[in-house]
C-alpha cells in the first residue's frame, strides 16, 4: 500500500516544488515529526531539486527557521497578491499536504492559487484525510468522533474531485493511500486496508492548473 510520502516523492523527484503549509500544526509538532523522519518539509527538500516552503504563520516560520535551522521557508498569504519569491521562477509542483481540510472555503482558496500562479506552477499535489477511513467507523460504533479540532472538512474521493473541478483544475489522478507504511500486525486492519482502498486513511490527488 502506497504512502502519501511515496506518492509525492515519485512525482516531485528532481523537480522544483512549492510546499504550502510547510510549518505543520506547531513548531513542536514539526520537531517531533523530524525526529521520526516524518516531517514533510524535510522529505520534499531531500527529493526535490529545489523546494520553497510557504506558510501564513509568520511567527512559526521565524521559529522554525531559527530552532530547526531551515533556510528555505518564507511567510506569506498564498491567496493575497502574488508572492515574488514564487513568481520570479517556474515550478513544476505545489504540494498541499494536509492543508485543505483547514481552509474555510477550499474552492475559493484553490481558485486564488490558480489565478495567481497558473503561469508559474504546472501542477498541484493535494493530500487530505479520508472520511471513509476504517477507524472512523470503529469510533462511530463507540459514539465518538475522533478529529483534529482545527479541521473544517472530511473528504471523499468524489468531494475532493468536485472541489478541484469547481476551482478550475484539471484532475490527473486520485488515489487512496496511508500516512505511513502498513504494518502486517495486527492482521485485521492490515487486510482491511490492503483489500479495500476506500478504507485507507488518506486521499491524494494530482491536478494541473
Amino acid at each position: 500500500v502506497c504512502t502519501r510520502f511515496l506518492y509525492i516523492r515519485d512525482r516531485i523527484l528532481g523537480k522544483r516544488v512549492i510546499h504550502l503549509g510547510c510549518v505543520d500544526h506547531t513548531v513542536k509538532k514539526a520537531m517531533e515529526k523530524r525526529e521520526e523522519n516524518m516531517w514533510m518539509h524535510d522529505y520534499i527538500t531531500q527529493h526535490a531539486s529545489r523546494c520553497l516552503g510557504v506558510d501564513i504563520a509568520e511567527e512559526a516560520v521565524r521559529e522554525v527557521s531559527r530552532e530547526m535551522d531551515v533556510d528555505n521557508i518564507i511567510a506569506g498569504d498564498i491567496t493575497g497578491p502574488p508572492l515574488e519569491a514564487i513568481t520570479q521562477s517556474a515550478w513544476e509542483y505545489m504540494v498541499l499536504a494536509e492543508v485543505l481540510e483547514h481552509i474555510d472555503n477550499p474552492v475559493s482558496f484553490l481558485q486564488a492559487i490558480r489565478e495567481n500562479y497558473r503561469d508559474r506552477i504546472k501542477r498541484v499535489i493535494i493530500t487530505v484525510p479520508n472520511a471513509l477511513y476504517y477507524r472512523n467507523f470503529k469510533y462511530a460504533a463507540k459514539h465518538v468522533e475522533d478529529i483534529n479540532s482545527d479541521h473544517r472538512y472530511w473528504f471523499t474521493p468524489y468531494t475532493l474531485a468536485k472541489v478541484l473541478h469547481q476551482a478550475g483544475y484539471h484532475i490527473l489522478d486520485i488515489s487512496l493511500c496511508q500516512d505511513r507504511k502498513l504494518k502486517l500486525f495486527p492482521i485485521i486492519p492490515y487486510i482491511i486496508r490492503k483489500r479495500y482502498p476506500l478504507l485507507r486513511s488518506k486521499i491524494v490527488a494530482e491536478a494541473s492548473l
